[in-house]
């Protein structure tokens, strides 16, 4: 958010002092003051845009539909998958991965090497998945996968998937 003051003209310690009063009280994120002046507004102008295009790209993005076998999708940003990731196709995220669906092929977050990601899926059946650079790949068994949602995190270099809990979701850092 931007912020005016209009009227009586404030120190830079009042301007300070209300600033503080306002996010110590609010959600809200003041990004810039607004000056009469044009040119330290186009200033701010392009300091508001820069955060609020840095904001975009850290908070997501969402994708729906299926993926087939030889589909690929890349994201520089954690996403949401509306659909199921099919046998033969890949996600691949700098950020997390979350699965409102069926996860039957492979997913690698934490592509740039953040070991905080995590992958969940309602139903977890992966081929490979990957978390920085830690590559878990499943048996070669057939088994009937957890009827339960699960998430696949990074613990001292190891890739653990566990049912989805109150105390897994305490864990999770985005």
């Amino acid at each position: 958010m931007a912020l005016s003051f209009k009227g009586r003209d404030l120190s830079e310690d009042e301007e300070a002092c209300i600033l503080q009063t306002i996010h110590a009280n609010s959600d809200l994120d003041v990004v810039c003051l607004v000056d009469p002046d044009k040119m330290k507004e186009e200033m701010y102008s392009k300091a508001l845009n820069d955060r609020l295009a840095e904001l975009n790209n850290n908070m997501g993005q969402f994708f729906k539909g299926n993926l087939r076998s030889g589909q690929v999708l890349e994201f520089d940003t954690s996403v949401v998958i509306l659909g199921d990731i099919n046998a033969g196709a890949q996600v691949v995220s700098t950020g997390n991965v979350v699965i409102l669906g069926a996860l039957n092929g492979n997913v690698y977050a934490g592509a740039s090497g953040r070991t905080n990601s995590f992958i969940f899926a309602l139903k977890m059946n992966p081929l490979q998945i990957r978390i920085a650079d830690v590559i878990a790949r499943s048996s070669d068994e057939k088994t009937d996968p957890p009827k339960d949602p699960q998430i696949a995190y990074l613990e001292n270099n190891t890739i653990y998937v566990d049912s989805l809990s109150k105390s897994s979701l305490a864990d999770i850092h985005i």
